[in-house]
């Protein structure tokens, strides 16, 4: 891996962490008080970062013959950071915000 794909992968991992850190935050204000609907939302969030994490920085920490080119593991990284960054960040504040707004017993409806 080049160093300027590491440098850049770890500045994804350092946010994917928080993200990670900031929905147990949430499971645990949330445990058993919300809706079906909310724990749904929560689960998708955090199936977003897993994605990051698992499909995108996953491929870049193994090993290929021949080697990636830096395009190659830059196209990757643009890739983790779309999902990160249009997806993933998107929907935990949305969560957080209504955690915020309307506390942990928040009730869908429709």
């Amino acid at each position: 891996m080049h160093r300027d794909t590491n440098e850049r992968m770890e500045g994804i991992r350092s946010r994917v962490l928080a993200g990670l850190a900031s929905i147990s935050e949430l499971k645990g204000q949330l445990a058993g008080k919300a809706d079906k609907y909310v724990n749904q939302l929560l689960q998708q969030t955090l199936t977003a970062f897993d994605d990051v994490e698992v499909s995108f920085v996953g491929i870049l920490k193994t090993d290929r013959t021949p080697p990636r080119t830096v395009a190659e593991e830059s196209r990757v990284l643009d890739h983790a950071e779309f999902v990160l960054e249009r997806i993933a960040v998107p929907q935990l504040k949305a969560i957080q915000d209504m955690v915020a707004k309307f506390g942990p017993k928040i009730l869908s409806t429709g």
